[in-house]
């Protein structure tokens, strides 16, 4: 009688260790899921300061509005405009349009080198300065050509809206300019970007000419004097 009853205890005993036993499992399920979230978080949280740096980095690398005082980003935006020529919107460049860059001045604005027409510059009998387009010697401004105004716009060196108040002569536009691409070299309007260093004879006299780049001197005389 007393063995029945001992053996009736060691089983609920058995059952209280199983029922004790489901509840730590479900403890630990749970604890383990809420590490897994932790670590969902962590990695999240991660990736996405990565990505931001990443971004920023990219962003920082491109950006040349404030070039500061980098001397290769200033030096490298002037000498895309000499070689290549100013973007559109810059129009207070003196290269603006691009007529007198290096690359125009190969290929114009067709894809066949040295095929263009150029500013024709004479000098007429009372020594003034004259556009002859049509090669007659004559200036064309008194043939009813190009009329006197645009006549003297091609003699322009700067082809910025700054310095024609604001607005691009007529003469100097895209659509009007001849094309720069000439089958020639040499330090005039059609070259501007050459210089020359040299002699002349004046009279008796061995004379030494300076024409600098961007600048042609024999181009300041007075139109009305000749001076």
């Amino acid at each position: 009688m007393k063995f029945t009853c001992m053996k009736q205890t060691t089983h609920n005993d058995s059952r209280l260790q199983q029922q004790s036993r489901r509840g730590s499992t479900l403890l630990i399920v749970i604890a383990l899921l809420a590490m897994l979230s932790l670590l969902g978080v962590v990695f999240y949280t991660f990736a996405a300061q990565e990505e931001s740096s990443a971004q920023y980095f990219a962003e920082a690398a491109v950006n040349e509005a404030d070039p500061g005082l980098d001397a290769d980003v200033l030096f490298n935006w002037g000498l895309r405009q000499l070689i290549v020529g100013p973007d559109d919107q810059l129009y207070n460049s003196a290269l603006h349009g691009s007529w007198h860059s290096m690359l125009p001045k190969m290929f114009g604005p067709d894809v066949h080198p040295f095929n263009g027409q150029g500013i024709n510059v004479i000098m007429d009998s009372s020594g003034n300065i004259a556009i002859d387009q049509n090669f007659d010697g004559i200036d064309d401004s008194t043939q009813g050509g190009l009329g006197l105004a645009a006549n003297q716009d091609l003699l322009s060196l700067n082809h910025s809206r700054a310095a024609h108040g604001g607005t691009l002569p007529f003469a100097l536009r895209a659509e009007n300019i001849p094309e720069p691409d000439v089958d020639y070299t040499s330090p005039d309007i059609n070259n501007l970007f050459l210089a020359y260093d040299g002699y002349t004879i004046d009279g008796s006299n061995l004379r030494r000419v300076v024409i600098p780049s961007f600048l042609r001197p024999q181009f300041l005389r007075d139109t009305s004097s000749g001076a």
